[in-house]
């Protein structure tokens, strides 16, 4: 991922990043994916740091954490704990607007 995001930087592209969305999974697997979204943030961190403006994150994590979710919740926005339901889809579609415009100055 590093090498595509400064392949991208090195064009004048401008990468959002969206980590992998929880889902119903816990254990070991959830675990991994914790470990990646951390791995991505820090370095999203740390290229913002240093100055490449070209990277950024748009973290949908606290929104569709799905184990921390009440039921009522998860069924609003996941369709069987994997996949999001279309008003999942919608939000997230909202999320992602925001985060490009903020991200992009609009």
């Amino acid at each position: 991922m590093k090498q595509l995001w400064a392949l991208a930087n090195a064009e004048g592209s401008t990468v959002a990043v969206i980590p992998t969305l929880p889902t119903n999974v816990a254990g070991e697997r959830e675990q991994q994916r914790l470990a990646l979204t951390a791995k991505v943030r820090e370095y999203v961190k740390q290229q913002r740091a240093a100055g490449n403006k070209g990277l950024f994150l748009i973290d949908v994590e606290s929104t569709f954490a799905y184990l921390s979710l009440s039921p009522e919740r998860r069924a609003q926005l996941f369709d069987d704990g994997v996949h999001l339901t279309v008003y999942g889809y919608e939000l997230l579609g909202d999320l992602v607007a925001q985060g490009l415009s903020k991200a992009m100055d609009l």
